[in-house]
């Protein structure tokens, strides 16, 4: 049942998880949306958020916003946009939920990755989300606020090929298909369904707003699960694989892909090591390899 009293500005990209996250914040706020037209002018967008915020008597805003692929987008979307936002929020008092990205971690050093591990993203997306994730942390000591790094988001409810799609692609081709069918990779993707990141959002949406008023409420938090490559083979070829490899250190990749490029690397990692992004919302359940596709 929605809770007149509590006013939420969704800010967002057209799609699939704006719809889905509107519907279940329904259930507990009266939700205004704000559709971010990507080719506007960072001018024309504060004007129309200023406004909003004049004319809207708001307890919380949502920014599930951002670009991923548009270059020149990326800082006005994961940096400029969102520091603006982050400005208003604190001078009204208003707490801020915003989603990060596991991408600001880089390249891991280590097996287990925590909101505390070294970040040292190596593409431009990583680097402007990490640059906003600093802004909140040392800018703005009176916003209530908590940034959600999800792992790739998970879509299944589209017809494009999510990373879990694509993966069974480069694994299906010819000859690498035969060689899978004896031996497997012993790695892994770092992801989320959609639904449970929505999840997440929800819950945090309500904690941060029952919260009191004089707590200081500053939270990162990682958001991903695991999809082993071991059960994508198996899926694949329709049975177990005869072994399994076993994970290669890290100190190992590192030293021979030296001169390799960094998303080379990355991905090395992700198929030959057992990355474990910790994640901070233990009550999500594993979910079936079935419910990605």
């Amino acid at each position: 049942m929605t809770n007149k009293n509590s006013n939420l500005l969704l800010i967002h990209n057209e799609g699939t998880l704006a719809k889905k996250a509107r519907i279940s914040l329904e259930d507990y706020f009266y939700v205004k949306t704000f559709p971010v037209n990507k080719d506007m002018a960072l001018e024309k967008l504060d004007e129309y958020i200023s406004e909003l915020f004049k004319t809207q008597n708001l307890n919380l805003v949502v920014y599930i916003s951002g670009e991923t692929r548009n270059k020149p987008n990326m800082m006005k979307l994961n940096f400029e946009f969102p520091a603006s936002i982050s400005y208003l929020c604190e001078k009204a008092k208003i707490p801020l939920i915003y989603l990060s990205s596991l991408s600001i971690y880089g390249i891991p050093k280590k097996n287990y990755v925590s909101t505390d591990s070294q970040k040292s993203p190596f593409n431009i997306y990583g680097r402007t989300k990490l640059k906003f994730d600093n802004l909140l942390k040392n800018n703005f000591s009176n916003l209530k606020f908590c940034a959600i790094a999800p792992g790739t988001i998970i879509n299944p409810y589209s017809n494009n090929n999510n990373l879990i799609k694509k993966i069974i692609g480069v694994l299906s081709s010819k000859p690498l298909i035969w060689f899978l069918k004896y031996i497997s990779p012993a790695g892994n993707l770092a992801c989320v369904h959609i639904d449970d990141l929505i999840v997440c959002i929800v819950k945090e949406s309500l904690e941060i707003t029952l919260s009191k008023d004089e707590d200081l409420y500053k939270r990162f938090k990682n958001c991903s699960a695991k999809v082993r490559i071991y059960d994508l083979v198996t899926y694949i070829i329709g049975y177990e694989p005869i072994f399994i490899m076993k994970y290669i250190p890290i100190k190992l990749i590192k030293l021979i892909s030296l001169f390799f490029p960094k998303n080379l690397r990355m991905k090395l990692l992700v198929y030959l090591i057992d990355i474990e992004y910790l994640n901070n919302y233990m009550f999500l359940e594993k979910r079936a390899l079935s419910n990605y596709f």
